[in-house]
């Protein structure tokens, strides 16, 4: 019968197995998902060298672990690496340009690239904190270009830019998006992001004001980026009013019907989400389904 550290390694292991995702054993350390104490690095480690309950379920090679029934690989994370370190070179292009709009305060890459784990399809997810009463303007002005250059999903096959999340500074808090009982996906998403541009400490700010994430998280930390600049701050409540008429009329019906009905899509002048394939709950109901496979505690345990 497996410990609680055995279980806690095991349960890491088979969240990243869904990504498809081998971990090595500081990753497994530093993403794992409300452990039973706190555990050390070397703790980790001694308990993957020498447990013969997990060799049982979880393979080693070249120092990463994965799931031996899985299908994550060395050589898939490699290649996906690979292809990530192509996209992240395009998305600091597109974040000199985002930059430059003085209402942006941070811009950030989430979702598989900041996980540098893509696929040549995947999308370039950005997330974007801006000025309070600049929503709409910033998101006018952040897309307008890029869909004039169809480099957008579905007018692009290959690195489309999706800028599917914008935020207020004054609203940072997501824990109000949290599916119930308990949701890892937006855990991981919010402990993950990584900034390209940050201005006077958005991202710390957003890190702070998501704290509840370190409950679930305990040995995650802050990325960083470097700092910019402080840019002339410029206000036009009339063109924000303008700005959300006009792109609240260009929205697809699709988003159109689901705006609100629940956290997957947000329209509101603190916050844009468009997830509308958000795939917290498929994750959630899938990881809770290994889990019993494995005879490990569910969520709502």
């Amino acid at each position: 019968m497996m410990d609680e550290l055995e279980k806690d390694i095991l349960r890491t292991i088979v969240w990243f197995s869904l990504s498809e995702y081998p971990l090595t054993a500081f990753e497994i350390w530093k993403w794992m998902f409300e452990p039973a104490r706190t555990y050390t690095l070397r703790d980790v480690v001694q308990t993957l060298s020498a447990s013969k309950e997990l060799l049982r379920y979880v393979h080693e090679e070249d120092g990463t672990y994965t799931l031996r029934e899985g299908t994550a690989s060395v050589s898939l994370r490699r290649k996906r690496f690979s292809d990530a370190l192509r996209k992240m070179t395009r998305a600091r292009r597109v974040m000199r340009y985002v930059r430059c709009i003085p209402f942006v305060r941070g811009v950030g890459v989430c979702n598989t690239l900041s996980w540098m784990h893509t696929r040549s399809e995947s999308d370039i997810d950005f997330f974007i904190m801006v000025r309070e009463g600049s929503l709409w303007i910033t998101r006018l002005l952040v897309v307008l270009p890029f869909k004039v250059l169809r480099a957008r999903p579905g007018e692009r096959k290959e690195d489309p830019l999706c800028f599917s999340f914008f935020l207020s500074d004054t609203s940072l808090n997501l824990e109000a998006l949290a599916l119930a009982p308990k949701d890892p996906y937006l855990a991981y998403w919010i402990a993950s992001v990584l900034p390209l541009f940050d201005r006077d400490g958005v991202f710390s700010a957003f890190q702070k004001a998501n704290t509840w994430v370190n409950k679930t998280l305990s040995n995650a930390y802050t990325r960083e980026a470097i700092g910019e600049d402080r840019k002339t701050r410029q206000a036009s409540e009339w063109f924000e009013r303008c700005a959300s008429r006009l792109q609240r009329r260009a929205f697809p019906e699709t988003i159109t019907q689901m705006a609100n009905r629940d956290s997957r899509v947000v329209v509101s002048d603190a916050m844009l989400k468009f997830h509308a394939n958000d795939r917290r709950e498929q994750f959630r109901d899938r990881y809770q389904t290994l889990c019993e496979i494995y005879g490990l505690s569910s969520l709502d345990a």
